[in-house]
């Protein structure tokens, strides 16, 4: 008796392999489903959106990133005329997408009035990829900055 309802079952919902029970479980499902028959691409994209809203994409959690991560990213930055430093990172780890990074600047003079102040930057360098970023900083009248890299946040990309 278990054997023909089995059968039955089968026969009557053969897409139940690829789409599960009631439609498409995965984005990918949905898009190959959907897509039997289209030709026209105003529809493929019409497709391609609803099938995103069914299954959007998981935001990576980002986290501190480890030592030798911080260790792999480099570049320029400077004050500029406005207030404002700017600068280009260069993100040399294959693994880590950098979302944010703190930088630490220090005024090359040596007046205590003048201290080092902390800026969280948000970003985006995927591995391997330059970024411009920009932030507002207050420089205390001073161009002649040192700057650092003293922490990141970011995922793991692969």
């Amino acid at each position: 008796m278990i054997k023909y309802c089995l059968i039955i079952i089968i026969c009557i919902y053969p897409s139940v392999t690829l789409g599960g029970w009631f439609g498409p479980s995965t984005y990918d499902e949905c898009i190959l489903e959907s897509m039997k028959g289209v030709t026209s691409d105003l529809a493929a994209r019409a497709i391609m959106r609803s099938c995103r809203d069914k299954f959007p994409q998981k935001k990576p959690t980002d986290s501190e990133v480890p030592a030798n991560v911080i260790g792999q990213l480099d570049g320029r930055a400077g004050m500029t005329n406005y207030g404002y430093f700017k600068g280009n990172i260069y993100n040399g780890n294959k693994d880590w997408t950098i979302t944010q990074i703190t930088v630490v600047l220090v005024p090359k003079s040596p007046d205590p009035a003048r201290s080092a102040k902390e800026y969280n930057v948000n970003l985006s360098v995927p591995p391997l990829t330059n970024s411009d970023f920009s932030v507002s900083a207050a420089s205390g009248g001073s161009s002649e900055l040192d700057w650092s890299i003293t922490k990141a946040r970011g995922y793991k990309s692969r």
